[in-house]
């Protein structure tokens, strides 16, 4: 949950700058549909998931700035930046592409760098949601949490809907710029496939990086264990590293054998 909510920041930060850098930013009704609708479900369904009934030996992260997670969230905002970045720049690549011109002081969202924005901000949340719901062997597998699954169907294939369709009612509420069913629909499948290579390096990046042996010695390599603070991890550090003070097995043996038998 933490990491989600962290990358759910900087994504919208991140998406809010560039759009500002292009001298727009989006609408109210785009903010409610991320804010109350994509977020807060997704947060509260996330929250269901439940516990593995049976343990293991390891134990969870107990830290929350932990060398995973910090490196995790560093790596997950790579992806985010060139998929956002990336898909701002194809955009005024095309030759249809009209760059964002009003008066500063009106609030203007109908255009494209916003749209474009809007939708590939919003598949991010729904991929970090799938990406960090950990799942075993601490949680149950993400399937088995039939809210959090169902809506996340719900949430893609409304967003996917307001993708593709072109309805001006609904245009309207989230003020986006209007189009034809027919209209660009090559850049709008454009959205939808760098989207999914999203999720696939972003589930790579969580599955196979970070939880590799390769990378955990890069940590030890760069960030020495700092010593036990354990009161019995202590001790057995001191008799890893100096075992002379500890009585032999045979020693202890013949010890007990001159106890006085009762």
């Amino acid at each position: 949950m933490f990491k989600f909510i962290s990358l759910y920041s900087l994504i919208q930060f991140l998406s809010v700058m560039l759009l500002y850098y292009v001298q727009t930013n989006f609408s109210d009704g785009m903010f409610l549909y991320v804010d109350l609708f994509v977020i807060t479900t997704l947060a509260v369904t996330m929250s269901y998931a439940e516990p593995c009934t049976e343990l293991v030996a390891g134990r969870p992260q107990s830290s929350l700035v932990s060398q995973s997670n910090i490196t995790s969230l560093l790596l997950q905002l790579i992806i985010v930046t060139v998929g956002q970045v990336g898909m701002l720049k194809y955009l005024q690549s095309q030759p249809w592409y009209t760059r964002p011109n009003h008066d500063p002081e009106e609030d203007v969202y109908n255009y494209w760098d916003t749209a474009t924005l809007f939708f590939v901000s919003c598949y991010q949340y729904l991929i970090m949601a799938v990406v960090f719901s950990t799942g075993p062997p601490f949680q149950k597998p993400l399937w088995s949490n039939f809210w959090f699954l169902g809506n996340l169907v719900v949430l893609f294939c409304f967003t996917t809907f307001l993708l593709f369709q072109a309805f001006p009612s609904v245009k309207g509420f989230f003020d986006m710029v209007r189009w034809r069913s027919e209209e660009k629909i090559h850049f709008r499948m454009t959205i939808l496939m760098v989207c999914g290579l999203s999720w696939i390096f972003s589930h790579v990046v969580e599955e196979y990086v970070i939880n590799s042996a390769m990378l955990k010695r890069a940590y030890r390599a760069l960030v020495p264990k700092p010593a036990p603070k354990n009161r019995y991890k202590v001790v057995e550090l001191e008799i890893i590293q100096d075992p002379s003070w500890l009585a032999p097995k045979t020693t202890m043996l013949k010890h007990f054998d001159d106890f006085p038998k009762s």
